[in-house]
């Protein structure tokens, strides 16, 4: 369960999401919303959390929530989603960055709120939809799953290592 967030980033408005919203072409979830219009990215502790059929690799953790806008450090949503606009399922926008991908939030339709891991190693000529695997059910859930490393089980113990 998320206990506090460090380095997070400048204050955002309301007007500053619908104005990337209308970018991207796409509304995030009210929770998401919520959580940047709180936080505007940073970094969770704890920030563990599940990756479901993912082989070998069942868990990950969050490096940190993408800003809305880019800090000229890292991607912010807006930056990050239209950089990988041809590599993603057109529904889903980068909320944070994991080792070896990013976390994406679907936007609309059937994954509308649902959290995924988004794959950096599965070939770039491959179907977007074969590079996202299920994290969490909702941005809420999601955020009350994250665990401190401590909790995770082996790798091997899981999805048959």
């Amino acid at each position: 369960m998320l206990r506090t967030m460090k380095d997070v980033g400048p204050p955002i408005s309301n007007s500053d999401l619908d104005d990337v919203e209308a970018e991207l072409g796409l509304r995030m979830p009210p929770a998401f919303r919520a959580f940047l219009l709180r936080n505007n990215g940073g970094v969770p502790e704890p920030s563990y959390y599940f990756i479901t059929g993912l082989r070998n690799n069942p868990w990950n953790n969050v490096d940190s929530f993408d800003p809305l806008h880019s800090d000229g450090v890292g991607g912010g949503v807006l930056e990050s989603t239209l950089d990988m606009r041809d590599r993603l399922p057109a529904d889903c926008v980068v909320i944070a960055s994991a080792p070896g991908g990013a976390l994406v939030i679907g936007a609309v339709g059937p994954r509308e709120g649902r959290v995924w891991f988004w794959d950096w190693y599965v070939s770039m000529l491959d179907d977007p939809e074969t590079r996202i695997y299920p994290v969490a059910d909702s941005f809420e859930a999601f955020l009350a799953g994250l665990a401190d490393e401590a909790d995770m089980p082996p790798i091997g113990g899981v999805n048959g290592g």
